[in-house]
């Protein structure tokens, strides 16, 4: 659970580098679907993971 925390944390400070805030929660999505799948990598594989496709 701490891991989840300071990835979060990073991203919170990441934040600021995004223009808009959608960008930012698209990348956000990203990241968290490639750190959780259990696939081989594709854009497919990522949704699957964050259980949005």
């Amino acid at each position: 659970m701490a891991n989840y925390r300071r990835v979060e944390q990073i991203l919170v400070e990441l934040r600021p580098m995004f223009a808009s805030f959608a960008t930012f929660e698209w990348f956000v999505l990203l990241l968290w679907g490639v750190l959780l799948s259990t696939q081989p990598p594709a854009v497919t594989s990522y949704l699957n993971a964050i259980g949005k496709a």
